[in-house]
């Protein structure tokens, strides 16, 4: 009996020694005086129940200072718009100084999955969105009949990659099932146009693209980014 309740403890002693090393703190690397620089790899795209929106370009900017740390900060920006079910209305990306935040990364097959959240740092604005403009004219003018926003919130996981000799991060948007609204002007728009919902908060929107971050410095260019933690 002695035998095999030692036996046990040192089975579950292992066990457990093996779970902490498969939970090993994975740590962004980066010097302190590098920012981060992101572009989009092919389309990126935003879905709510309504209507799918297309972007041909996404950049992305993160501070300085931070060097090696648990979590890595990013301003997102969409150029190119357009709405795919919606015979191709321009849509424009809003935003006030909100950032994508990836944290909590945990290694998945060769890589690693990290959440997301949505965090704003304006006192003033705490969401980000699309506005859809029906011609180019009122989108020049800033006139949009439909517009969806995305409050703060956790918006789902994204998939990471190291990228060759320590050249920076792909991610992988994974983001599904989090919040928005969609409202309209007074008078214009209508439910068939701008979602099935109106002024009402759902919770089926999703976001799907890749993007390549790496870091630079002011005066030596790029620098090494990359994610440790096995």
């Amino acid at each position: 009996m002695i035998f095999k309740l030692g036996t046990c403890l040192l089975v579950a002693m292992t066990t457990l020694s093996l779970a902490c090393a498969a939970q090993a703190e994975v740590i962004f690397h980066r010097p302190p005086s590098a920012a981060l620089e992101g572009e989009g790899i092919g389309i990126d795209r935003f879905e709510t129940a309504g209507t799918r929106i297309a972007c041909r370009e996404a950049n992305y900017r993160g501070g300085y200072g931070s060097g090696n740390a648990k979590s890595i900060v990013l301003e997102p920006e969409y150029e190119h718009c357009t709405t795919e079910a919606l015979a191709g209305f321009p849509a424009d990306f809003y935003q006030e100084l909100c950032n994508y935040v990836l944290h909590d990364a945990r290694q998945a097959g060769e890589g690693w999955r990290a959440a997301v959240d949505l965090q704003c740092t304006s006192s003033e604005w705490d969401s980000v969105g699309w506005d859809i403009f029906e011609t180019e004219a009122a989108y020049g003018e800033a006139r949009p009949f439909c517009s969806t926003r995305v409050p703060e919130q956790t918006l789902g996981t994204a998939e990471l990659r190291n990228l060759p000799k320590h050249r920076g991060i792909e991610i992988h948007w994974n983001l599904h099932d989090f919040e928005y609204t969609v409202g309209t002007l007074r008078g214009a728009g209508s439910s068939l146009l701008c979602g099935s919902t109106l002024h009402r908060t759902r919770s089926d929107a999703r976001y799907s693209g890749t993007a390549t971050v790496a870091a630079r410095e002011y005066n030596s260019g790029s620098v090494p980014f990359y994610i440790t933690g096995r």
